[in-house]
């Protein structure tokens, strides 16, 4: 079995539509529209150049019958440019961070000559990281801690779940500057989580969210900063 990893490739829709750069606004917009996208990746070459949005192709009158409607006009004249590309070995958190950061819906992904190979979504993304987080696990129950920022906390967590027979299935942190502490945000298979969560909280780790019995999140009062535990 091949063990992919967290990679651009894991999420990538491969072989995406694209449109070369001199096609016209009309030929553009009739293949976003027969395809139903918001967007489209421009190439020359087969090389990613530029984005086409069908919203700036509605702005422009393109599809309406009018004399000024520029349908006629090329799409390298109005496309933005490309944001950079990935590659499908590009890291899950890598393309995250660049999509947030040039505020963008898509990333063009390309290969080792630079030709287009496919597109990474903002939608895959979220659905990734649905995933890693748990979130559609909603039968896990899920506890937040506050952890003191020291080595060994992760293994002294695990160490209190395995004793009461549980597995964590998902993890993640939040650090806090102010305090120097961590949110810890688990996701377990356990049967008894009260006894857990008594269990984590004599060792010094405050749970400050919990499921109820009912399933509803349940505080766990007023968070303060947990001592250094046993």
């Amino acid at each position: 079995m091949e063990v992919r990893g967290i990679f651009v490739r894991k999420i990538m829709i491969e072989d995406a539509v694209s449109v070369p750069d001199g096609a016209t606004l009309d030929e553009a917009m009739a293949v976003m529209n027969a395809r139903r996208l918001r967007a489209i990746p421009v190439v020359h070459e087969g090389r990613p150049v530029g984005v086409l949005e069908l919203l700036e192709l509605h702005r422009l009158g393109v599809g309406h019958p009018s004399p000024q409607a520029p349908g006629t006009r090329l799409v390298s004249a109005v496309m933005q440019p490309a944001p950079p590309a990935v590659t499908p070995a590009t890291p899950f958190e890598e393309a995250a961070a660049r999509m947030a950061g040039q505020a963008v819906n898509f990333l063009p992904v390309v290969d080792g000559q630079g030709l287009l190979v496919g597109i990474v979504t903002r939608d895959a993304l979220f659905r990734e990281m649905i995933h890693l987080l748990g979130w559609d696990h909603p039968e896990l129950p899920r506890l937040a801690l506050l952890v003191p920022e020291q080595p060994g906390q992760l293994e002294r967590i695990g160490r209190i779940v395995r004793e009461h027979g549980g597995n964590i299935t998902h993890l993640a942190t939040d650090r806090s500057e102010t305090f120097g502490l961590y949110t810890l945000l688990l996701r377990v298979q356990v049967r008894d989580l009260a006894g857990l969560c008594e269990a984590l909280e004599r060792q010094g780790f405050k749970v400050i969210d919990r499921p109820s019995p009912a399933g509803a999140p349940e505080a766990a009062g007023d968070a303060q900063p947990p001592g250094r535990g046993a």
